[in-house]
């Protein structure tokens, strides 16, 4: 029997070793498989010590006129930018706190500050209407007032909310109207303004609110400050159009921004959604069975997923209609819901499941089975991302990727209790936080380093021979092309780093620290028992150990330099017939 792998995949624990494709691995660990060879991952680069301890569950970069800033924290956030074409003010909105949060570079410290540096979400109404003095000339005409807040970024006004209960006259004749009695803006909300409004003379009622005037609220006492209205009817401005743009509630978790121009989060059972292009106005809200474990979305469609099933919301903000999908998939972690370009990824009871416009499916029924996924991926704790194709879906017991393009899984290794993966919006890089063998908090860049490699490991199928016999020739053939050996038989080619730490660094075999592969290792199995290992340093076949017979066998390779080849034979001869 002759054995020839030049073509390599990931694992498939859901098959029994005997029966996976030839292309499969029993174990595909650091491998990047997706150009077909075996080649590792460059290493991880840490980028950033960080001052914060404990379990971190939240990283993100935000780029501010500029400047980017990391954001860890302790507890679950959830970040939107801004829907608004041409942002000014680099506006980012957040849940997780206690209340809907926006950074802006408009509110910074000297050095950002996270705690801080923000503005809660939303404009509310005052909380009482304005009071009309007297002094006007009385007559028989209906007059009525409300005023609003108006958030101001530096000199722009930029948001504006629900109006104060109405004041109203019905003896209003002629003559300047005095206003006073405005309620003081609340804190933490960066209100800058006052705006009034003001019905046109009429004899039928209340008609349009129009625009009267307004004025800056810093510096005023609004014990003693009052608003003079002598506009003209005919000069009244703009109609009043805000009066149902409520902040969100104070509670809003699983912030997304769907296409469209709105954003939508939820609370208990319940989405909430802005008005498009108008991310501090919350008017929108729709509820489920079941309670929301979080959001994604596909275009402008909301997929809510609950404790039990999954729902659609579909059309526009005002108007969207609610669809109920087939098939119980209760979400198990808010963190592992990833919204990408083939729909919906999130962690169920049975393992990874896809949700398209069509259904869902359980994507990872080819990889591992229910009890697998159970045993060795800790569903409930999952925390994913999706970058380049891939599925990273991080745990307590490591990492595994699924290459949603060429349907091949791997696991990582190098990730010591990895935590809060973030894709990054402004540079397109995968990140993550993780704690090195000290307890220090890092932030690290996946694939950061340019010259050095993660150690791979990939271990064939297990070949049965049918009747016991032996492989006595071997042969691995390697792609040193890209990692500057100056010929074939260099023995050079050593990883330089140590559990993405420089080796100068870190102390060896007393710490927990890894092997140091030195290019590749070569091992061989038969009938589970280790028969050889061999360091391979050049393309040359060398013999397997004679003497043992077998029935099953399989090989298995590791190091940090591309496999493109690997072939066994019951002969020299014979593998080269093999190659």
């Amino acid at each position: 029997m002759r054995i020839r792998q030049n073509f390599f995949s990931g694992e498939r624990p859901r098959v029994a070793k005997h029966l996976s494709k030839d292309y499969e691995a029993q174990i595909a660990e650091n491998c990047d498989l997706s150009r077909g060879d075996l080649r590792p991952f460059r290493a991880n680069a840490r980028i950033q010590n960080l001052a914060e301890t404990g379990t971190l569950k939240s990283l993100y970069q935000w780029k501010k006129s500029g400047d980017d800033e990391w954001i860890v924290h302790v507890n679950e956030l959830d970040f939107a930018r801004s829907p608004i074409a041409g942002e000014a003010h680099d506006r980012v909105y957040f849940t997780g706190m206690d209340e809907p949060r926006v950074l802006t570079t408009s509110i910074l410290s000297a050095t950002f500050d996270f705690s801080t540096d923000y503005y809660k979400l939303g404009v509310p109404a005052p909380a009482a209407a304005v009071t009309i003095d007297a002094g006007y000339t009385p007559g028989a005409t209906y007059r009525a007032y409300i005023y609003t807040y108006v958030v101001k970024l530096d000199t722009t006004d930029a948001e504006e909310g629900q109006n104060a209960a109405i004041a109203s006259i019905t003896d209003y004749g002629s003559g300047d109207v005095t206003l006073s009695g405005f309620t003081e803006p609340p804190s933490g909300r960066s209100i800058g303004k006052i705006r009034i409004y003001r019905t046109a003379s009429s004899t039928s009622g209340v008609a349009e609110f129009l625009f009267v005037g307004e004025f800056d609220t810093a510096g005023v006492n609004f014990a003693t400050f009052t608003f003079t209205d002598d506009v003209a009817d005919s000069a009244l401005g703009e109609a009043f159009t805000c009066e149902d743009w409520a902040p969100p509630p104070s509670t809003l978790a699983g912030l997304i921004a769907p296409d469209g121009g709105s954003l939508a989060g939820f609370v208990g059972n319940r989405v909430y959604i802005s008005e498009p292009f108008l991310p501090h106005a919350w008017p929108y809200s729709y509820p489920v069975d079941g309670t929301i474990v979080g959001l994604g979305y596909i275009g402008n469609t909301i997929v809510v997923l609950t404790d039990e099933f999954i729902y659609l919301l579909s059309g526009t903000a005002d108007a969207m209609s609610r669809t109920k999908l087939n098939g119980r998939y209760p979400c198990l972690s808010k963190a592992g819901i990833v919204s990408c370009e083939l729909g919906v990824l999130f962690p169920s009871e049975e393992g990874i499941v896809l949700v398209t416009l069509d259904g869902p499916r359980l994507y990872s029924y080819d990889y591992f089975t229910g009890k697998q996924y159970q045993a060795n991926y800790s569903p409930t704790a999952v925390r994913a991302a999706f970058f380049n194709g891939y599925y990273f879906g991080f745990h307590n017991n490591g990492c595994f990727m699924i290459n949603t393009r060429d349907m091949s899984l791997c696991r990582i290794t190098t990730y010591p209790n990895a935590a809060a993966p973030h894709v990054s919006l402004v540079d397109n890089h995968l990140y993550y936080v993780s704690q090195d063998y000290e307890g220090d908090n890092a932030i690290y860049e996946f694939e950061g380093e340019d010259d050095t490699y993660q150690q791979y490991r990939w271990r064939s199928k297990e070949y049965l021979l049918g009747v016991p016999a032996s492989l006595s020739a071997a042969r691995v053939i390697r792609d040193v092309s890209e990692y500057g050996a100056a010929n074939d038989e260099s023995d050079d080619l050593v990883g330089s780093t140590v559990n993405e730490d420089p080796l100068n660094e870190a102390a060896l075999n007393d710490d927990g620290t890894q092997q140091v592969y030195l290019g590749i290792t070569f091992k061989f199995y038969g009938d589970g028992e280790l028969l050889l290992t061999k360091t391979i340093t050049s393309d040359e076949a060398f013999r397997l150990p004679a003497g043992n017979a077998y029935r099953r066998c399989y090989f298995e390779v590791s190091g940090d330099v591309p496999v493109v080849d690997v072939a066994l034979a019951p002969s020299m001869e014979e593998l080269d017939v093999a190659a």
